[in-house]
């Protein structure tokens, strides 16, 4: 296994993601639960959660994936998984951005 450089684009681009998704992930995480209160709304609003998450993804790491086919249904296991990952997206981002945090201070 070739170890990338510490100074490299790619390092720098994987950091971001990682920092990135803790802001990112709590804004919409709090959105979601917040439309909780409006199914209507939320039903709409999570596929574009979910786009943006997906431009992340795509910017920082170039992972392109695709959408969800069909329409936002409640009874669909897409519409739970994403809801299900908006919710858990602040506490794995955090988690994340912490261990970033501790490895690059590290080498202070």
């Amino acid at each position: 296994m070739k170890v990338p450089r510490p100074w490299s684009a790619r390092t720098w681009l994987d950091t971001a993601h990682v920092v990135t998704g803790l802001p990112v992930g709590v804004l919409l995480g709090g959105l979601t639960l917040a439309l909780a209160v409006a199914p209507p709304v939320l039903r709409r609003a999570v596929p574009r959660f979910t786009g943006v998450q997906r431009s992340r993804f795509d910017a920082f790491l170039g992972v392109r994936i695709p959408p969800v086919p069909g329409p936002a249904d409640w009874r669909s296991p897409s519409m739970w998984r994403q809801i299900g990952y908006h919710l858990l997206s602040p506490v794995v981002s955090a988690a994340g951005t912490f261990l970033v945090a501790v490895v690059w201070g590290g080498a202070v």
